[in-house]
């Protein structure tokens, strides 16, 4: 059996349970009775993420044309009894489906490549959700933009699945978000026999707490650099330096990390400079670091897939 197949069977069973039921409902009592509507058919359709009316969709559920199919409203009311729980249990499901089975599926040089990056998410319109969310005016504009929030998405660059998703403000930094996953996403990590992880970043996550965190949580990382982060690497990358080790330290000087610098000519001309903690350079040559930054497109293909196919922000 292909690997998708056994992978969608096992969804499919883990829905059906009795046990995955009764954790996700909200109330003991809901989907009890014999209705149109069970547990199983609520889960299954917010899961395919439909893309035709509600009306249209509630018809299809019913395949004798002299019954009555349940209503949209019904549907909506019954959505609602169903906790997001049971989607971070599909999550989890997927990664030890993936990474038990099969410890070396989609592994690099050893390493298991992580990808971080945040995104913006329109909401709908609603009370409930702009007191959780907020609303910020646009820069240059007297009004206010619909609810945003902030998405940050950690993804397996050679496999495409994502390994851990946080909602939040809009206001809430890229940075901050990433922090908290990566203490749970190390560990999680651990325990499915996943040791080596090397987590990339873009610019804008460089920090010397979060290398440091990383550090703690025994996870290797590579960020690229912008320019301004750690003064003297870049004195030495515009002294032509290309592959080098260094110090660096936090502000009060008490604690430092020893890290290697990479910096290549990109296409428009501009130097990349990168930092990881990856230093063995007979194993990790610098173009070696140079293609591993480069599959953090993959992330990118990731929130391509979940805006226009999927359309999340189609609510």
């Amino acid at each position: 059996m292909l690997r998708g197949e056994a992978f969608i069977q096992s969804l499919r069973a883990r829905i059906r349970a009795l046990s995955f039921q009764v954790s996700h409902k909200r109330v003991i009592s809901n989907f009890t009775r014999n209705r149109k509507l069970p547990f199983e058919v609520v889960f299954m359709m917010i899961l395919k993420l439909v893309k035709r009316t509600l009306g249209i969709e509630c018809e299809l559920l019913e395949d004798d044309p002299f019954r009555v199919p349940p209503s949209k409203q019904a549907f909506s009311k019954a959505r609602y009894n169903i906790k997001h729980t049971g989607f971070q249990e599909l999550l989890e499901l997927s990664l030890q489906k993936a990474y038990e089975q099969d410890p070396d599926y989609g592994r690099w040089k050893g390493y298991r490549l992580i990808g971080v990056d945040g995104s913006t998410l329109q909401l709908p319109l609603s009370d409930d959700i702009v007191e959780h969310f907020g609303r910020f005016k646009p820069n240059g504009t007297m009004g206010e933009t619909t609810p945003m929030a902030r998405v940050s998405l950690c993804v397996d660059l050679c496999t495409s699945l994502i390994c851990s998703a946080r909602l939040g403000r809009w206001d809430v930094g890229e940075r901050a978000m990433a922090s908290e996953q990566l203490t749970e996403l190390t560990e999680k990590m651990k325990e499915l026999g996943q040791n080596k992880l090397l987590f990339i970043y873009d610019r804008g996550y460089s920090s010397f707490d979060f290398m440091k965190q990383h550090a703690d949580q025994g996870a290797d990382f590579l960020f690229r650099l912008q320019r301004g982060f750690s003064k003297k690497t870049w004195e030495r990358v515009d002294a032509g330096e290309t592959d080098f080790e260094i110090d660096i330290q936090n502000k009060d000087k008490t604690e430092q990390l020893r890290v290697r610098v990479v910096a290549f000519p990109l296409k428009t001309g501009q130097i990349e400079v990168l930092m990881t903690t990856v230093r063995d350079k007979s194993l990790f040559q610098l173009s070696d670091l140079e293609k591993a930054y480069h599959l953090r497109w993959h992330i990118e293909e990731c929130y391509k897939r979940l805006k226009v196919p999927v359309e999340l922000e189609n609510f």
